[in-house]
């Protein structure tokens, strides 16, 4: 995903190529792991509102679906924030979910 270049998705609105060309957004790793308040700052005269529907654009346009995770919940054993990922059984395997503040790799077949 980080060598696709931004320039190469035929989805994008000019205007959004001009906004991602102005704060040097390249690639799609560019704009995914890089906060939206950074971008928008970047990228001057876009609203980080407007930062997030791009991010969300481009990833529903290059994946063909997207998830919604829920928001962060404080757990009752943990003063740490998870976040759930809507299944009981992985939530208990994660103790309680994704943990905040850590870098997680999730890898598996894709099942519908």
């Amino acid at each position: 995903m980080d060598k696709i270049s931004l320039s190469s998705l035929p989805n994008l609105k000019d205007s959004q190529r001009a906004v991602l060309r102005r704060g040097n957004v390249n690639t799609i790793a560019d704009l995914v792991l890089t906060p939206p308040q950074d971008l928008a700052k970047r990228c001057r005269g876009v609203s980080t509102t407007e930062v997030i529907q791009l991010v969300q654009d481009v990833c529903q346009n290059q994946c063909g679906s997207s998830f919604v995770f829920k928001t962060l919940e404080r757990t009752e054993d943990d003063d740490g924030r998870v976040l759930s990922l809507g299944d009981a059984i992985l939530d208990d395997a994660l103790g309680g979910g994704f943990r905040t503040g850590m870098i997680w790799e999730v890898v598996g077949e894709r099942c519908c």
